[in-house]
This record gives C-alpha cells, sequence and structure tokens, in this order.
C-alpha cells in the first residue's frame, strides 16, 4: 500500500492504474472464461490508509449516517494486488471491484481517486439501508438494476454534496486568509486604568 501525503498525488497515481484494470477488463470479455486474468484483492489495515483518505470517509459516512436515520455503518478497507504477490486474497474475480457491503461493514477499495471511494462509501451505505427496508420487497437477484440506478443517483447527489460543501468551507479559509494578509486585524492598544485625581 503506497501512502501519499496529498489527494492530487494519490489520485493521478490511482487513476492510471484503475485505467489499466478497466482495459484488462474489457479484454478479459472478449476471452474464454479459461484465459481470463483474474483480479485479486487483500485486506488493508486502517493505519496504512492515509488520513485524509480516513478523514473523508469519515465525513461520508456521517453524511450517510445521517440522511439514514440509525444506520451504523463502519468501513472496512481492501486494495488491488498482482496476482500470486498475496497469500490471503480476501477475494478474487475476473473484474474489478469498487467495494460491496456485508451486514453493517462495507468493504472499500483505498486504492482509488478519492471521489471514486467516496462514491463507492456512499453506494454501499444506500445498499446497506435499502436492503433492510424498501428492498425486502424487491430482492436485488430480480431487481439489481432498481438497486444499483437508486444507489447510484443517491451517491451522485452525496458526493456533491460533500465535495461543494468542503470546496465553500476551503473557499471560504482561502478568502479569509487572504483578507487577513491584506488587513490585518488591528491590534488593541494596551490600556491603562486610569483613576480620577483626587
Amino acid at each position: 500500500m503506497y501512502k501519499f501525503l496529498t489527494r492530487k498525488e494519490h489520485d493521478a497515481f490511482y487513476a492510471q492504474q484503475m485505467e489499466r484494470e478497466r482495459l484488462i477488463a474489457r479484454v478479459n470479455k472478449l476471452l474464454p472464461s479459461g484465459d481470463r486474468r483474474s483480479q485479486v484483492y487483500r485486506a488493508v489495515d486502517f493505519a496504512a490508509v492515509s488520513d485524509f483518505i480516513n478523514f473523508a470517509a469519515r465525513s461520508m459516512l456521517d453524511y450517510c449516517s445521517e440522511k439514514f436515520k440509525g444506520l451504523d455503518i463502519a468501513v472496512a478497507w481492501f486494495e488491488h494486488v498482482e496476482s500470486g504477490k498475496c497469500d490471503r486474497p480476501v477475494f478474487i474475480d475476473e473484474f474489478p471491484a469498487a467495494g460491496w457491503q456485508s451486514n453493517s461493514r462495507l468493504w472499500v477499495r483505498c486504492d482509488m481517486p478519492l471521489e471514486e471511494i467516496l462514491f463507492t462509501i456512499a453506494h454501499e451505505a444506500h445498499h446497506c439501508w435499502y436492503g433492510r427496508g424498501p428492498g425486502l420487497k424487491f430482492p436485488y437477484k430480480t431487481h439489481a438494476e432498481q438497486w444499483e440506478a437508486i444507489a447510484d443517483a443517491f451517491a451522485r447527489g452525496a458526493l456533491i454534496e460533500i465535495v461543494e460543501n468542503r470546496r465553500a468551507r476551503d473557499e471560504s479559509f482561502a478568502i479569509r486568509g487572504q483578507a487577513e494578509a491584506l488587513c490585518p486585524p488591528r491590534q488593541r492598544t494596551a490600556t491603562r486604568n486610569k483613576r480620577p485625581v483626587q
């Protein structure tokens, strides 16, 4: 697991990796099942994930918990590894995976661009909530397209709110910082208590 200090470095590196995996998936669709190349994934410890990812994930989890009252969920991280380099994989598939949910745990890849990580958290949180409520009438096996479409719509909205709120907050900090640099706050001059002369 690579640990990046900035989001820009993280996103640039993993955007290339995701593109490579998508290319492998397109090739896999064309090959017979015995010749397909497997995608291998392993679990990643919370401490091994960059702080800015854990912080952003916490923000998205808080947002989802607020929207889905009473939903208690946690994130577990996993990452893609080259086949043959992992003794205990979490799972193996022929096509790239971004995440899945089991009970109240959301398994999310930490080796994706940050916005894809946040989108996946919201998407899987929606599945978790929907499966306990409205989805009981519409099982996933027979209504998978409906489940996915609704979860995607929720995740897009959640991502916009989280990203826009962060941008607005960052802009307000930047504007305040510029204003203070141009016009520093006035220092109050020290005053002495003056007593009337008797």
